[in-house]
């Protein structure tokens, strides 16, 4: 009789074990993804729009979830829905997926000249 009553209680320990380890590797798989899109690759310049998204020094206690700054909030999703928004609505010939980042300070920034200017 109490063997009867021990299997299922194993049984359902086992089970529990097993959704805790698969939620766990789920979450990690999921940061690890996330980490690897904030990895930033400017694009060069070639006359095309591109929109720029500006890194700055985070003050005191000013960090996300994960030691993240809180400036890249929403990098790059937003910008990329933003800039579908923008082909879609307007003649504006941009990168769409692609994203470039830089301080106020980035000498990168002052190279580039809008096109009215040129």
């Amino acid at each position: 009789m109490i063997a009867n009553r021990t299997a299922p209680a194993r049984r359902l320990t086992v089970a529990l074990i097993a959704a805790v380890l698969c939620l766990t590797a789920v979450a990690a798989i999921a940061q690890r993804r996330f980490l690897a899109e904030t990895s930033i690759r400017n694009v060069p310049y070639d006359g095309r729009f591109t929109f720029v998204r500006v890194r700055y020094t985070t003050a005191p206690g000013g960090f996300w979830a994960g030691g993240l700054p809180s400036w890249i909030h929403g990098f790059p999703l937003a910008e990329r829905n933003l800039m579908r928004i923008m082909r879609d609505i307007c003649l504006l010939d941009a990168h769409t997926d692609e994203i470039n980042v830089l301080t106020l300070d980035d000498p990168e920034l002052f190279k580039l000249k809008p096109r009215s200017a040129q």
